[in-house]
Order: C-alpha cells, then sequence, then structure tokens
C-alpha cells in the first residue's frame, strides 16, 4: 500500500551555470576597511573609507544564497502571470515546494585582463568607488565616500536545483518544466540580481548543463537493491526540449538613448586621486575619469540616473502647488499593500523596499569620440580674491564624448499606478532632447552638457503616444489621452502635497 503512494513521485535535477554579464554585488550586509584588504590599489590615496562586502562560502569563495537564487525565479513566474504555478512549484508559508535550491558557488573567477584598482585575486573581487550626492546642492556630501565589493562580468556560478514531479496530480504543474522556463526566462541577460539591477548591475546568463529525471520505477528498484550509495545513481540524462517549452520574456518599454557631449565631461573616479610623487616620477591627478576593467572611459547608469531623477525632481516641485519637500526620507515599503503609502515620485524613481521600474546599463562610449582634456585649476581665495595658497588642481576629463545606452521601463510594474509616470518622463526627455541637461563634475564651470537623441521601441499604446509626443506629431500632440495623463499627475501632486 505504501509503494502505491509513492510511485507516482519522479525525482529530478536540473545543473548549469550563470554567467555573470556586467558587475555583480550580493552582498552580506557586512563592512570591511579598505587597507585591510589584501589587493592592488592606487598609490597616494590616504583615506581609509568602508566597503560593502558580498556574500562568500567558507573558504572565502563568492556565492550566490539559495534564497536569492529561487527569489528570482519566484519573481520572474510571478511576472509572467503564472503566481499560482509559482506558489504550488516554490511554496508558500502553508506549504512547501517541489524544489530543492543549493547556494550556487563561484566556479571561474573573472579577473580583469589590465588589471583593475583594488583587485584581489583570492576572492576574484574588486571594488568600486561611489559618493552620496545632496539632493538640493548636487554636489557630493563630504565624508560620505564609501567602496562596494563585486564580482567582475565573466565569472561563472555553478546552479544545482533538485525537485520532484507528482505525475498522478494533474493539478500540480510540471516543476521541473516550469524551472527549465524560469531559468530561460529570468536569466537571459536582461533580469538583475543583488544590488544596483536598476542601474544594470548583476545581469546574469543562463546556460543549461544537464536535466536529469529518475522515474519512479528506477528510484524504486534502486530500494529494492538495498539503497546503497545515492539515489541520484537512478538519475537518467533527457532531452531539455522534451520538458519545457520557453515562455516569453518580462513586458517593457525600451528607451534608447544617445548622448552627445558639448564639450569637456567627467564622472570622476576618487580612486585615481593622488598627490605628486617625485621619486616614482608621478604627477598629481586631482579628478580623473571612471574607466572599466579594460580601461576604456565609461558612463555609468547611476550617473545616468541620478541626472534623470534631478531633472524629474525640479519640474515635479516646479508643478507642484503646495508643499513639495522631496529631500525628506521616502516611506519604507515592508509589504506590497503599503505602495499606496509611497509618495508618486518614489513609486517611479525607486524607495526602500520598492525597486524602480526604471532599470538601466551603463552607457558605453562610442569609438572614435571623447578624446583626454586636461584643465589646469587654481582654487580663489574669497577674500583677497588671489589665489588661495598652493591650491592648485588639474582634472582629467573626455573631449566631446558620445556614450550610448538603453533604459528598461518594466510596465508590469506600473500596473494600477496611473498614466502620470508617462508626462513626467515625456517631460525629462524633452528637456534632454532640447540640450537641457548635464551629467557629471563641474557643471558651473562649463563641464558635462549634453543632448539627447532618443528612441522607444515597444508595443504599449502610452510608448507609441510618448514616441509620438517627442517626435512632435501633430496627432499625438492633439490625443485626448494627454489630458489624462496631466490629469492624473496633477491628481498626484494634489493628493500627496507633491
Amino acid at each position: 500500500m505504501y509503494r502505491d503512494k509513492i510511485k507516482f513521485v519522479n525525482r529530478w535535477r536540473v545543473t548549469g551555470t550563470l554567467h555573470t554579464e556586467s558587475d555583480f554585488h550580493l552582498g552580506d550586509g557586512g563592512w570591511a576597511k579598505l587597507k585591510e584588504r589584501k589587493s592592488v590599489g592606487i598609490d597616494g590615496v590616504d583615506a581609509d573609507p568602508d566597503y560593502a562586502t558580498i556574500c562568500r562560502d567558507s573558504a572565502g569563495t563568492p556565492l550566490i544564497p539559495a534564497t536569492s537564487l529561487k527569489g528570482a525565479l519566484r519573481a520572474w513566474l510571478e511576472a509572467n502571470g503564472l503566481r499560482a504555478e509559482a506558489a504550488a512549484v516554490m511554496g508558500t508559508e502553508k506549504r512547501g515546494g517541489t524544489i530543492w535550491v543549493s547556494d550556487a558557488p563561484q566556479s571561474k573567477a573573472a579577473e580583469p585582463k589590465n588589471g583593475f584598482r583594488y583587485w584581489d585575486g583570492a576572492p576574484g573581487t574588486c571594488l568600486a568607488p561611489s559618493v552620496v550626492l545632496d539632493p538640493v546642492t548636487r554636489t557630493a556630501k563630504a565624508g560620505l565616500l564609501y567602496y562596494t565589493e563585486f564580482v567582475p562580468a565573466g565569472a561563472e556560478f555553478t546552479v544545482e536545483i533538485n525537485g520532484q514531479t507528482v505525475k498522478s496530480a494533474t493539478a500540480e504543474p510540471d516543476a521541473c518544466g516550469l524551472l527549465l522556463q524560469a531559468l530561460a526566462g529570468a536569466f537571459e541577460g536582461q533580469q538583475c540580481l543583488g544590488a544596483g539591477a536598476a542601474n544594470g548591475w548583476g545581469r546574469l546568463r543562463w546556460k543549461l548543463g544537464k536535466v536529469q529525471v529518475a522515474e519512479a520505477e528506477d528510484v524504486l528498484e534502486w530500494l529494492r537493491k538495498g539503497a546503497t550509495g545515492s539515489w541520484t545513481s537512478a538519475l537518467q540524462e533527457v532531452s531539455p526540449a522534451a520538458i519545457a517549452v520557453p515562455l516569453q520574456g518580462k513586458p517593457g518599454v525600451v528607451i534608447g538613448m544617445e548622448l552627445f557631449f558639448d564639450g569637456a565631461m567627467l564622472v570622476n573616479d576618487p580612486t585615481q586621486v593622488r598627490k605628486r610623487d617625485e621619486a616614482k616620477k608621478l604627477d598629481a591627478v586631482g579628478h580623473a575619469p571612471l574607466l572599466r576593467a579594460d580601461n576604456v572611459p565609461y558612463l555609468p547608469a547611476s550617473s545616468v540616473r541620478g541626472a534623470l531623477r534631478g531633472r524629474a525632481r525640479q519640474i515635479w516641485q516646479t508643478l507642484a502647488t503646495g508643499e513639495s519637500d522631496l529631500s525628506r526620507a521616502a516611506h519604507e515599503l515592508k509589504g506590497k499593500d503599503e505602495l499606496g503609502a509611497i509618495r508618486a515620485f518614489y513609486r517611479l524613481f525607486g524607495a526602500t523596499g520598492w525597486r524602480s521600474p526604471l532599470e538601466m546599463a551603463d552607457f558605453t562610449l562610442a569609438a572614435g569620440t571623447g578624446r583626454k582634456h586636461q584643465q589646469q585649476f587654481v582654487a580663489i581665495d574669497r577674500f583677497t580674491g588671489g589665489v588661495a595658497g598652493d591650491k592648485k588642481f588639474n582634472a582629467h576629463s573626455l573631449w566631446k564624448p558620445h556614450f550610448h545606452g538603453e533604459m528598461r521601463l518594466r510596465t508590469d510594474r506600473l500596473k494600477d499606478q496611473g498614466p502620470w509616470m508617462w508626462l513626467l518622463l515625456a517631460y525629462v526627455l524633452r528637456d534632454w532632447t532640447e540640450g537641457d541637461g548635464a551629467i557629471g563634475f563641474g557643471r558651473s564651470k562649463g563641464y558635462g552638457a549634453f543632448q539627447a537623441k532618443v528612441t522607444i521601441t515597444g508595443d504599449a499604446p502610452e510608448a507609441q503616444l510618448l514616441r509620438g509626443v517627442l517626435e512632435r506629431s501633430d496627432e499625438a500632440l492633439a490625443d485626448p489621452r494627454l489630458i489624462q495623463w496631466e490629469e492624473s499627475l496633477l491628481h498626484e501632486l494634489c493628493v500627496q502635497g507633491g
């Protein structure tokens, strides 16, 4: 009788690798001191800021915790309308799931070809500098330089997931097939995992290794033989094509952008700042552009996002008729039922507990643009009007660079939010296409001014209208939906006091 109850259970295993296509930080909540790190640094750096550490196993090797991996798979299934199936396979608070996800350790490190600042070969990680910007002055806050440890692009993590399928229970989904769909969809180069996902960090690409299945009869035969060794000896490799048909990826609207800078442009890398060293014949460096691991300049997504958010903030507070202090801390979201408590502005640009539906990756420098440019500066004494002692410094910037990248707007995360977001984006993108935008260091010195070229792709009706508005199409400008967008925006400004 007992065997009759278990004979309809199949066991299976899926193995493969996750390849990092962008820098990847999955934090463990800890912090460490920069000078305690055994790594390649920069001569002349005197500061000793903290850096946020990543998840590691007992041997110090980076890993992706099973909880993070399982959460990403569940999120993708739910975003694609498979909430009930995700609950059955992944489990709920009242019922366990039918799969068992293991931690995914790093199996291949990705040492930068040309070296990288603060590269540590033992765990295979680097450090990225960051600063906290004052939202009012839009300058770096003093003493708030920090670093983030990350696994560079090119590393690989080994994934192993075991599970079971109840063949006779027709109400149960095929757990193995559903999992293969989720892995193929969630990690196809756009899904992000870990911190900085909205800025393009944590893009992972799934590569399937093996799909192995042990039919119930095979497991019973293993039991009859005395259950020697592991039950996995009963596993037989099968073709994944016979199990799952990939689902369509997450919906979204893609906003492609090309940024043409009018003159000097600089996003500063504080790790390259150094004093003059006569012994080593090294000149002083006051400001220097961010470089990728291959020493090619790039425009970080966080800088583009900050400029977009800053411009949207100016427009928002200009339109607000009452109290509109967005510098106050945003509401901390602790559950989806509290989403309505978040001020509308933060629902678009993110808040604690709520990831922004705007996702983007680092912008790439177009070939043949952005030649090196250096300018000398001196500090002026505000009382005497003369040079303030030995206060000379320089800035190494890029001259008239051209960057290109894209931003994805997750329409599946805009449900029940109202159309006001589209109008706010239209205002910001209109300003950028007209040349009213700046990114990076030295706005008051003429640095960072640019003009944008925007292309919008996506089947959503709102995307088509947004495209028409930016192109100044007569049909789009006369569309009655624009009135609905405006009424929605004014409603959010009035309801929440801006």
